[in-house]
């Protein structure tokens, strides 16, 4: 249930988070598989022949233009992850609106071809011994989805999104992307063996498709690992941070320990001498909330009717860090800097931060906390 109360802001920005996360993931799927197709041609030694020589094979156009068109589909990749790579709403969506353009002039020239019952191998990411079939159809038309889904996507989402989100898109999209571009070589994976494949060094490609699908997956898993791990992190300070929360630790009616210290001010400080109505906050300077909080909670300290003797303030951390912390502190509240585990942290027992408590007597005049909900931006009468 707690964990709950505090979703709600993000829950009213997931449609458009997601939609920006959609966003990423698609261009570097479609950026990555355009980018291996690329590399295939032109870095992969015979890679440009090889895919010359399957377009003149597959018959899709007159030989005089086979050189040609192969020049130009390599541009047109090119083109692709460049317009993708670029930062700018406008060259993602000329990416996106390449990518079909071509993706759908490669299903009509693969269509053709099989058609007219060529088992010539798809040179599409370099050398492949995989011949033509319906799956490299059903592989272009989905990029060929995608890229649309992309370009719509991308005319239309706000240019925002949590960083780790993007990023866990990104990864996901490379991964994909990658999987996409070794198609081919999966699919051999679980093919039945051949006289071909029996030969020494046959295995060689397929072997490198398993290693690479399980690096990909691996890193996917990390990627998606660290990103857990931060907005847990995050969540965690949305709980301790979020404006009037009730403390964790403490219920209301919880007796202040016996204690003795001293104030930075030099004043002794022990149980008995608590003032009756005594806001109390315990804050860290390793403590991003905390940081957040200081004005907000000088501001409120300002305006209370018992100036500094009716406010309590404990900093806990390193003394020359929490010092500089504490500063501004000092001429509205009784400051003591402590560090962990100190007085008064084992008296009032608090252990995270920040935690703000309004502390008076009980029936029998001890020290009790009277509430562990203290919310800085209502009026001080009514905080009191």
């Amino acid at each position: 249930m707690l964990l709950g109360r505090v979703t709600g802001p993000p829950q009213e920005r997931f449609p458009e988070d997601a939609m920006v996360y959609l966003m990423t993931g698609l261009k570097c799927l479609i950026g990555v598989v355009f980018l291996l197709a690329l590399c295939g041609k032109t870095l992969v030694r015979g890679g440009f022949g090889g895919f010359e020589r399957s377009l003149r094979s597959l018959v899709v156009v007159p030989r005089a233009y086979v050189r040609p068109l192969a020049v130009l589909i390599v541009a047109g990749e090119a083109g692709v992850v460049l317009a993708l790579a670029v930062p700018g709403r406008a060259t993602a969506v000329a990416g996106f609106a390449l990518a079909i353009a071509l993706l759908l002039v490669f299903t009509a020239g693969l269509a053709r071809a099989l058609r007219s019952g060529a088992q010539t191998p798809c040179h599409c990411f370099g050398a492949s011994t995989t011949p033509l079939g319906p799956h490299h159809l059903l592989r272009n038309l989905l990029l060929a989805v995608l890229a649309l889904l992309g370009a719509t996507i991308t005319a239309v989402a706000a240019p925002d999104g949590h960083p780790a989100g993007a990023l866990v898109a990104a990864a996901a999209g490379l991964v994909l992307g990658g999987l996409v571009a070794a198609l081919d070589e999966l699919l051999a994976l679980f093919s039945p063996m051949t006289p071909e494949r029996d030969e020494p060094g046959a295995d060689m490609p397929y072997l490198t498709a398993a290693v690479v699908f399980v690096g990909a997956l691996s890193a996917l898993n990390l990627v998606l690992a660290l990103a857990m791990v931060k907005r847990l992190r995050e969540h965690s300070g949305l709980l301790t941070g979020r404006r009037g929360a009730p403390s964790a630790e403490l219920e209301v009616g919880t007796r202040i320990a016996e204690f003795e210290t001293v104030t930075e001010a030099g004043e002794p400080l022990t149980r008995a001498s608590l003032a009756d109505d005594l806001l109390v906050a315990f804050l860290s300077p390793g403590c991003a909330p905390c940081v957040e909080k200081l004005p907000a909670f000088v501001a409120h300290t300002r305006s209370l009717p018992g100036g500094r003797r009716g406010v309590l303030a404990v900093v806990v951390g390193e003394p020359r860090e929490a010092a500089a912390f504490a500063a501004p502190l000092g001429p509205v509240a009784q400051v003591v800097i402590e560090e962990p585990n100190g007085a008064l942290s084992r008296a009032f027992g608090v252990h995270s931060y920040p935690t703000l408590l309004r502390i008076g007597p009980d029936a029998e005049g001890r020290p009790v906390v009277t509430s562990n909900a203290v919310d800085l931006k209502r009026p001080t009468a009514m905080a009191a």
